[in-house]
């Protein structure tokens, strides 16, 4: 809902679909974000206003509000190269200025001060097995898309365990290394930065100036997580779209590493999750959902994934091969 202001502007009423005590988290992050987006130059985020005494957070009728200055522009195309570049840096920049006020937010969201990144790997590959049991159970019908998918799934199933070893075994490495010499291991936690939390096109607005980072939109999802999870998103819709250019990706992460450097655990952890077969998951998790009844759009997303399998190998060897996490 946009509200008019006259001369000062239009503001817009964004609707946030959370409730309990996820709105006074939510309080807490918009405040910082407020403070950390906006506070750099050119600022990332359209002002938030607080409401009154009550915060940066509305509730009524159920729901909760919060109170957007409307900034224009086009919404990014995450198949494009140069905006997954310039929504990379915006990244960068706003994990590297959250920096100086983790400590405080972890106090006030009373949450851990690192997050495990093999959790992750481990939960990402026991979704797909927990989908290839289901499949399994689907072997004795006969519809199109069942056929389809249980045709291709092995590759895809060998795609999640080559993801989980790219984490893995320099894990155990750096588990290796520290038993023996007493060190830590660095792989075993990311540190935690002030992320968008959704990372989709329509939560970014391009503007001409090509100097001028992108605005972020619709922050409800806002936490505190690794940085990288904000970045895997649009690398992973720039990698299916393009038929994963490996030295095009390796740009972009090097656009963001030279804003902000990224320890061994968070490239291990975006290396991996850049392997994982994140495409096929989603359209495999569709189809049985809907127990293997067409539907043109998961259709459409199946055959793509099964299309881009050659090329995602080939990126996930490459990963293999020249990328360092240690």
């Amino acid at each position: 809902m946009v509200l008019e202001a006259g001369e000062a502007g239009d503001w817009v009423l964004k609707r946030a679909r959370i409730k309990g005590r996820q709105l006074e988290r939510l309080d807490i992050v918009l405040g910082a974000l407020n403070q950390v987006g906006r506070g750099l130059s050119p600022p990332l985020m359209p002002e938030i206003r607080p409401l009154a005494d009550r915060g940066h957070v509305l509730r009524a009728g159920g729901s909760a509000f919060y109170l957007m200055r409307k900034v224009s522009g086009r919404r990014a195309d995450f198949r494009r190269f140069g905006d997954v570049l310039r929504v990379a840096r915006a990244q960068a920049r706003l994990h590297r200025a959250s920096v100086a006020i983790v400590p405080r937010l972890i106090e006030a969201l009373k949450c851990d001060p690192a997050a495990d990144p093999r959790r992750t790997v481990v939960q990402s590959l026991e979704t797909l097995d927990e989908l290839t049991e289901r499949l399994r159970r689907f072997k004795r019908r006969r519809r199109p898309l069942l056929v389809f998918a249980r045709g291709g799934h092995r590759g895809f199933v060998e795609l999640a365990r080559a993801a989980f070893e790219f984490f893995e075994n320099p894990w155990l490495e750096h588990k290796r290394r520290e038993k023996q010499d007493g060190g830590e291991n660095a792989l075993a936690a990311c540190a935690l930065v002030l992320v968008h939390g959704d990372s989709h096109e329509n939560n970014y607005l391009m503007v001409d100036d090509a100097d001028r980072p992108p605005w972020m939109l619709d922050l409800e999802s806002s936490d505190l997580r690794p940085g990288v999870l904000d970045l895997i998103v649009p690398l992973q819709y720039f990698g299916r779209a393009n038929r994963w250019p490996i030295d095009r990706i390796e740009e972009i992460v090097a656009a963001y590493e030279a804003i902000r450097p990224l320890g061994p655990a968070e490239k291990a952890l975006l290396g991996a999750q850049l392997i994982h077969p994140r495409h096929w998951e989603r359209s495999l998790r569709s189809l049985l959902k809907r127990r293997g009844r067409f539907k043109w759009g998961t259709a459409k997303n199946l055959w793509r994934s099964r299309r881009e399998l050659a090329s995602k190998r080939a990126f996930a060897h490459h990963l293999y091969e020249h990328w360092r996490v240690d």
